[in-house]
Parts: C-alpha cells; sequence; structure tokens
C-alpha cells in the first residue's frame, strides 16, 4: 500500500506544472503569450530558463492521508535530466516502519523499487510520467513562446494567496490541458490547477499546487515552498531544502534500479 503513495510523491515533486481540464473561451493567444513572456523575465530571463538541461533536489515535507493512514513524513531526492529522464527517491517511516521507494524514467521505460524488488512501470504508470514530462516542459515557460502546437488562451484573474493572479490556459492534442497562473504584481508562478491520477485510490483527482517561497539559485527564481489540495483537500506540504542546477547527471542514476 505504502509503495502505491510514495511512487505518487515523485509526479508531484519533480515538476512545477500540473494539468487541467477547463472550457477555453475566446482565443487570446497574444495576451496570454504577454502573461507568459512576463513569468519567464519574473524566473531569470529567457536565456537563463533555456540554459536549463538538469537539476537534482532535496526535500521534506508531510503527506496528508486519511485513516488508517493519517499524515506521514517524508524526505525526498530528485533528479530531473531534460528532456525527458527522471528518478525521486523517496524515504518515510509510516506507523514505525522505515520505507523508501525508488522511481526512474528514462524516457521511455520506468520502474519503481521497494524492499530491494524492482518492477517496472504498468501502462497507467508510464502514462502518468510521460504526462509529468510533458508538464515539466510547459512548467520551463520558453517551449509556449516558440512550439505552434501549444494553444494559449487567458484565464479569468484570480486570488492566489489573498493576491490577484492572471492565468493562462495551455491546450496540444493529446496532453491534458494545463492551466498557469502567475502573480499580478511580479509575474512569478504561484498556483497549478490540475487533473492527475491518484495513486491509492487509482482515481483521476483535481490537484491544485501552490508555489511561494521563491529564492535565487543560479540566477533562476526556484519556489522552496509547495502546498499540493486533491479535490478541494490539503493533501501535501513541502520544503525544498536544496536546489542545484547542473549540466549533467549520471546517465547510471535513470538505469533500472538494483
Amino acid at each position: 500500500m505504502y509503495r502505491r503513495w510514495l511512487a505518487g510523491v515523485a509526479a508531484v515533486l519533480l515538476l512545477a506544472a500540473g494539468s487541467a481540464p477547463w472550457s477555453a473561451g475566446q482565443d487570446r493567444g497574444e495576451g496570454a503569450l504577454d502573461v507568459i513572456r512576463k513569468g519567464i523575465k519574473a524566473e531569470g530571463g529567457q536565456k537563463v530558463l533555456e540554459s536549463l538541461k538538469a537539476a537534482q533536489s532535496k526535500s521534506k515535507g508531510t503527506i496528508h492521508y486519511p485513516a488508517p493512514i493519517g499524515d506521514v513524513a517524508f524526505v525526498a531526492e530528485e533528479f530531473l535530466q531534460l528532456p525527458d529522464k527522471m528518478r525521486s527517491n523517496v524515504r518515510a517511516d509510516p506507523n514505525g516502519q522505515n520505507y523508501k521507494v525508488i522511481v526512474v524514467f528514462d524516457g521511455k521505460t520506468g520502474w519503481v523499487q521497494e524492499k530491494g524488488e524492482t518492477k517496472e512501470l504498468d501502462a497507467k504508470g508510464l502514462d502518468e510520467m510521460k504526462a509529468t514530462v510533458y508538464a515539466s516542459r510547459v512548467g520551463g515557460l520558453v517551449e509556449l513562446l516558440k512550439g505552434k502546437e501549444f494553444q494559449l488562451s487567458a484565464l479569468p484573474e484570480a486570488k492566489v494567496a489573498g493576491k490577484p493572479a492572471v492565468g493562462v490556459l495551455v491546450k496540444h492534442a493529446g496532453q491534458r490541458d494545463i492551466g498557469l497562473y502567475f502573480d499580478k504584481a511580479n509575474g512569478l508562478l504561484v498556483k497549478t490547477e490540475t487533473r492527475a491520477f491518484d495513486p491509492l485510490s487509482k482515481k483521476e483527482v483535481s490537484q491544485e499546487k501552490l508555489f511561494a517561497g521563491y529564492k535565487a539559485v543560479q540566477g533562476r527564481q526556484v519556489p522552496h515552498k509547495v502546498t499540493v489540495n486533491q479535490d478541494g483537500k490539503l493533501f501535501m506540504e513541502v520544503e525544498v531544502t536544496e536546489v542545484r542546477i547542473v549540466d549533467r547527471i549520471d546517465p547510471g542514476m535513470f538505469a533500472k534500479p538494483q
């Protein structure tokens, strides 16, 4: 049982963007592009964002599950190699158990390891990892300026943490819609709303991610606090304790866990 929810942590921690279904209104691509451009500038500028090749981070947090699981504290280490490789090592101590799960995706195949046993991700697991990769492309923002396959339109202005935020709906054939909300004043990404697969209930849920605590990391503004709500209820609180932006991660990190 714990493997299912710990594996699900990987998708939440590895990306700063989500996906959500909306009824898109009148297309206002140019206005939406202006919002994206402001977001790129706020995060450090197009040159800085385009230079990102790989990153690794450490974090800690709490998952809030209903009984009988309850609240579970965890620590995690994540690795991302663009365009499509990722790994998450998650460790927790639910009910006094020392529990560790490793999730790896090499761009085509994925694995989950728990208690020393490694299994390939099933079709649903692979679909979710591919959705995560797509969301990372959107969350990177710069592709949205260039890729004609992305359809952008404005979303109604909203309040996020009590402050005005402007939104952009991103649509792409064959992918979930993605909504991005940016602080109206400073342009930083502050919220995404999403439909995501919950590995515990094995059902699709609405998912909202709130981003705060931005700090400069090698010229790029990176959120260090993430709050995740599912179906309107608090699901996860994450504090990023370390972020490193690098040129390359050892390819062995994305091989089948031994």
